[in-house]
């Protein structure tokens, strides 16, 4: 399994989403298929200062040339 390379930072709104525009690394430029993968960190509760990893597959990605 091919290691992750992280192509963006971003700062979720209140409700969870995000926007980011990114430009791929030269080695996927041309891939076939692409997968995205957002990782996170979440507090259990609003009281709470532990946060716990979280992950999600990335939907409706727009590729441009």
């Amino acid at each position: 399994m091919a290691a992750g390379t992280i192509v963006a930072w971003v700062n979720l709104t209140r409700s969870g989403t995000f926007t980011a525009t990114l430009k791929l690394p030269a080695s996927l430029e041309n891939a076939p298929k692409l997968f995205l993968q957002a990782q996170t960190r979440v507090r259990q509760n609003q009281h709470s200062k532990k946060t716990y990893p979280t992950f999600t597959l990335i939907r409706g990605v727009q590729l441009t040339p």
